[in-house]
């Protein structure tokens, strides 16, 4: 097992698949998590169109009963950049920069800027190191394209002076433009070594069947882990890894999925082979919103005759569907409490078009006052023809304050009470069919 690059501050992570079989919830090298879509399906890291992007993210760690600050990052755009990244399995954000608590205040760290071609599609991540007085380049990762689909990449090490060469990622795919191969080289000072293969294969509804690891042990490459997957209709029910020993194959681990009535993967049951049959090893346990967004994860070990619950992920989510906190907490013997060294993470959003939208026919209007407001706010909107509508507030980190719904009408007045909101900036949205508004609000108390 191998992990064969990670970008420090880009997160442009590249994991085996033999990496992955022994931590089934670790993320997969993001292109192919991106291309597959096979795993059970996670909340944390959904794609989003909607005018909401990260902006920052903070990380606690508990210690002696507190929660104390450990690192951050903050996210800066350009222009209609804030989509979420597949490829990178991060946001398209210009420039990300880490920050490291150092017990009084936050200290620079890392930092990553990203490019885009004509298209819009992500160029170039350069990440740099906080020396003490300024920015140090350190990894630059370069994507390149075959058409739609991602030709791979390329990386290269800063030497004080210009950049080296360090590796390089390329890329196949069928007719389907489903993942065939992918080949990760190493350089050696002179040219590129192959070090790492693997090879995919897909049945006639392009998902994938099998998944094939190929390593350099010094002669070449080699067998190591083969991944078999096994599904009902469209839901991926069993993963069994093995591993190649003395030339053929043998079972190492497998995975077996549930799922409830809204396809959300409720139960995650791993299990070890002994030689002759499977040992239990582990279960995760899941509960979902109505959104599929993910709640509760109960990581649990088996113990020999039962599963003893071991930590506990709890989620939650803005008006969005982005998560918004995560707290990670561990099995006392008789309840789940927050132990040293356990994280708690925070994510902040920004609505990034604060604008009135309207469609291109400009078929509605709205219209807020006053600015700011204070304890009242007048609504008026007009509409070409008579439209029902739905209208929500929600604060700047996508929490909706008030909702409501409107009957069809061309014209519309409404004086709603705001004494309960408190100071802040507020974006109030409506929605009538093919027409999408929104404007930003100010309230002053």
């Amino acid at each position: 097992m191998r992990k064969f690059l990670t970008l420090a501050a880009s997160s442009l992570l590249f994991f085996s698949a033999a990496e992955a079989k022994h931590q089934p919830t670790v993320k997969l090298h993001a292109l192919t998590k991106a291309v597959l879509n096979h795993k059970a399906p996670t909340s944390a890291n959904k794609a989003t169109s909607v005018p909401s992007r990260l902006v920052a993210k903070a990380t606690s760690s508990y210690n002696s009963g507190s929660y104390q600050f450990s690192d951050s990052s903050r996210y800066q755009y350009s222009g209609q950049h804030g989509s979420y990244d597949a490829f990178t399995d991060d946001w398209d954000y210009d420039k990300r920069t880490d920050y490291q608590y150092t017990g009084s205040q936050y200290e620079n760290s890392y930092r990553s800027t990203k490019t885009y071609d004509a298209s819009n599609r992500l160029a170039t991540i350069v990440d740099e190191q906080w020396n003490g007085s300024g920015w140090d380049n350190y990894i630059r990762g370069t994507v390149n394209y075959t058409g739609n689909d991602i030709a791979g990449g390329t990386g290269e090490m800063w030497n004080g002076s210009s950049w080296d060469p360090l590796y390089k990622t390329s890329f196949t795919y069928d007719g389907n433009h489903n993942l065939l191969t992918t080949t990760d080289e190493e350089w050696n000072g002179s040219t590129y070594d192959i070090m790492y293969r693997n090879t995919m294969t897909y049945n006639g509804s392009n998902q994938v069947l099998t998944s094939t690891d190929e390593e350099d042990q010094g002669s070449g490459l080699d067998f190591t882990y083969r991944t078999t997957y096994t599904y009902t209709g469209t839901q991926l029910t069993m993963e069994v890894q093995e591993e190649y020993i003395s030339g053929s194959w043998e079972n190492s681990s497998r995975i077996m999925y549930t799922y409830d009535a809204n396809n959300n993967a409720v139960t995650t049951e791993t299990e070890q082979w002994n030689g002759s049959s499977w040992d239990k090893d582990g279960k995760e346990t899941r509960t979902f919103d109505g959104n599929h967004n993910m709640l509760t994860n109960i990581h649990s070990n088996w113990t020999g005759s039962s599963y003893e619950p071991g930590i506990r992920i709890t989620s939650t989510y803005n008006g969005y569907n982005q998560l918004l906190t995560q707290i990670i907490d561990a099995w006392d013997g008789s309840a789940f409490v927050p132990s040293n060294g356990m994280p708690y993470f925070r994510n902040y959003y920004e609505i990034f078009n604060n604008d009135v939208k309207k469609t291109a026919v400009q078929n509605a209007s709205l219209k807020t006052y006053p600015v700011p407001a204070g304890n009242e706010l007048n609504i008026e909107m007009s509409f070409k023809q008579p439209a029902a509508f739905t209208a929500t507030i929600s604060d700047m980190t996508g929490k909706v304050m008030a909702a409501w719904t409107e009957q069809p009408a061309a014209q519309y007045r409404k004086t709603i009470n705001t004494a309960s909101l408190p100071s802040g900036s507020y974006i109030l949205r409506v929605s009538a069919g093919a027409e999408q508004l929104q404007q930003k609000l100010n309230i002053v108390k």
